[in-house]
């Protein structure tokens, strides 16, 4: 498993950063961004996780990679299983050993920032500091609009994505 990270997450997690530009298809298992969000509150954090090709959005409280890991894969088995796509689980390669890089990829990391700011934004106007939703968040993201080197101008949801590799993957 890939995980590409931000300056911000390497620098905390004292992760030197490795540049390295791996040949990826444009299919699953992909590679994950990840972020640091603040929760609201001072000291609280979470790790947002964008997964490229297919922009699924996943929230891990805590600021460590190596320690949120298994919650992290456990976020997503959740995610896929939530919205009815448990069958593309084994294509994600979860259980797959996890490189650490840094982030190469100017598209995704700015709808990680958008996502990141939404997050951010929601967990400050949160009426209830400890009881935000991550869940309920992450739920939001599914029918969010947007574009992709792959799809031209043409708007995708997450949503329309996930049927697509299901389509493809069921057959």
């Amino acid at each position: 498993m890939i995980i590409r990270a931000t300056k911000k997450v390497l620098n905390l997690n004292r992760i030197k950063p490795v540049k390295k530009d791996l040949e990826l298809s444009n299919g699953l298992p992909g590679e994950w961004f990840v972020d640091l969000v603040s929760l609201g509150e001072q000291g609280k954090f979470a790790l947002l996780y964008i997964h490229n090709p297919t922009r699924i959005s996943v929230i891990v409280p805590g600021r460590s990679i190596k320690k949120g890991i298994n919650s992290f894969q456990e976020r997503v088995t959740d995610y896929l299983t939530r919205f009815g796509y448990e069958k593309l689980i084994p294509y994600y390669e979860l259980d797959s050993k996890d490189e650490i890089l840094a982030t190469n990829n100017r598209s995704v990391l700015g709808h990680l920032n958008q996502i990141k700011w939404d997050v951010e934004y929601r967990s400050a106007t949160a009426s209830d500091k400890d009881k935000i939703d991550s869940t309920r968040i992450e739920n939001l993201f599914i029918d969010f609009l947007f574009t992709t080197k792959a799809t031209g101008s043409k708007y995708l949801r997450v949503r329309e994505i996930l049927d697509d590799y299901l389509e493809k993957w069921s057959r």
